[in-house]
């Protein structure tokens, strides 16, 4: 049996954090939709696989 559809306020608020900068795993563990779901739905948003963070974060300074 399929699971259903993840409610369009949880991918409404999982799209506001992938474009604040988050990781699809990040919008997972706040939101509670899988990651795997969020890169189906909104695919090349997120960090870029293999981003260590604080990297991320000398950039902005």
């Amino acid at each position: 049996m399929a699971t259903p559809p993840p409610a369009p306020h949880l991918l409404a608020r999982a799209k506001r954090l992938l474009d604040d900068g988050c990781s699809y795993a990040e919008a997972e563990r706040t939101v509670g939709v899988s990651r795997k779901t969020l890169a189906r739905r909104f695919p090349g948003m997120g960090m870029p696989k293999g981003t260590w963070w604080p990297n991320q974060l000398r950039t902005i300074r």
